[in-house]
């Protein structure tokens, strides 16, 4: 998704906490794209990198995914970070794209939200996360619409499990 938001946008800033997908973003990445090797989440602090088979999906929660992605296993500790940390202004549009820790990932941009209210586009992966995100939505007075992950038809079993919440200020 990285490579993809950089053909519509000035600035991208990625955060990856695998240092494998790190490495290979930043040999692949234009320019004007920074990719930073930390996980997103609520507050400053270390965390166990759960590691799928596929590197396609690598998680720092504990709590429930709204589908069964397999067994995954214990990798290396990572830095997490806040995205308010970054102090990003003029932020356009924010994609949260982290593996179920969705809600801690809002909780920790809050700031960079209240000042430039971009439009947010949030992979939603787990019911615990869901509530939260939507408590946090209204507290922040963004209306929202949830739409179909888009590589899946009607008839695939994970349709209605993976789903993307479009979130807009009302400001």
């Amino acid at each position: 998704w990285t490579l993809k938001l950089a053909e519509r946008f000035n600035r991208v800033v990625a955060f990856e906490p695998h240092a494998i997908s790190a490495s290979k973003l930043k040999a692949k990445a234009p320019w004007h794209v920074k990719v930073v090797q930390a996980a997103l989440w609520n507050i400053p602090e270390t965390r166990p990198l759960i590691v799928y088979p596929d590197l396609r999906i690598c998680r720092i929660t504990e709590h429930d995914f709204l589908y069964s992605m397999g067994q995954g296993r214990n990798g290396t500790n990572v830095s997490c970070v806040p995205l308010d940390t970054f102090k990003l202004r003029e932020v356009d549009f924010i994609k949260f794209d982290v593996e179920g820790a969705e809600a801690e990932a809002l909780e920790g941009a809050v700031e960079t939200i209240n000042s430039s209210h971009p439009v947010l586009l949030i992979e939603l992966r787990s019911r615990e996360a869901k509530e939260r995100i939507e408590r946090l939505l209204i507290l922040l007075d963004y209306a929202w619409e949830y739409r179909h992950f888009p590589l899946y038809s009607p008839k695939d079993e994970l349709y209605n499990k993976r789903l993307w919440i479009v979130a807009k200020s009302r400001l």
